[in-house]
C-alpha cells in the first residue's frame, strides 16, 4: 500500500478503513477552486495597521477577520486570483483565544450582512426576488441594493432561489 503526504489528516478505523478527519494545513476548495487561506492571510498582515488576521470560509464565502486600526476592503488584495479575495471584512477589537493563547477560529462570530443603503424593491420582479431571498435566507427587509452572497446565500440556496422564481 502507498500512502502520500497529501495534507489531509486520516486514522484508520476498527474495521480497518481510512477515515478522513480533516485538513492538516488551512487549505480549503471553494467553489472548485484550492485555496490556501494563509495566503490571505499573510497578504493581509502585509498592510500596514494590520496586526493580526485569520481568514475562514463560512456559508460558502472567504470572511477574513482582522485586528489593527486599518478599514480593509478587495482594493488590498488585488495581487490574489479573484476567487480568492475576501467576501466580507470584520475588524475586531481582539482574536478570540484559546486557553494555549492560539486565535480560536470556533470562535470567531458570524459576519455582519453588509447592506447599503436599504432601497425597497419597486418593480414586481425585484419584488419576487427580495422576498424569495428574504425566505431562504430567514431575513427581514432584504433591499435592492444587498449583495445576496455576502449575505450567507450558498449556491445551493441559490438554486432554491431559482426554483422558487419559476
Amino acid at each position: 500500500m502507498k500512502i502520500y503526504k497529501t495534507g489531509d489528516l486520516c486514522r484508520w478505523n476498527a474495521e480497518g478503513q481510512l477515515e478522513y478527519i480533516g485538513r492538516i494545513d488551512n487549505q480549503v476548495k471553494l467553489r472548485g477552486f484550492r485555496i490556501e487561506l494563509g495566503e490571505i492571510e499573510s497578504v493581509a498582515l502585509q498592510v500596514e495597521g494590520v496586526q493580526q488576521s485569520v481568514a475562514i470560509v463560512r456559508n460558502e464565502q472567504i470572511v477574513l477577520y482582522y485586528t489593527g486600526d486599518v478599514t480593509l476592503d478587495a482594493s488590498y488584495f488585488v495581487s490574489l486570483s479573484e476567487y480568492m479575495i475576501p467576501s466580507a471584512y470584520m475588524q475586531l477589537d481582539a482574536m478570540p483565544l484559546t486557553p494555549n493563547g492560539k486565535i480560536d477560529r470556533r470562535n470567531l462570530p458570524e459576519p455582519e450582512c453588509p447592506q447599503k443603503e436599504y432601497i425597497a424593491p419597486k418593480i414586481r420582479n425585484e419584488k419576487l426576488i427580495c422576498k424569495a431571498v428574504e425566505k431562504i435566507l430567514c431575513l427581514e427587509s432584504i433591499g435592492t441594493t444587498v449583495s445576496f452572497r455576502a449575505c450567507g446565500m450558498s449556491s445551493i440556496q441559490a438554486m432554491k432561489l431559482n426554483v422558487l422564481l419559476h
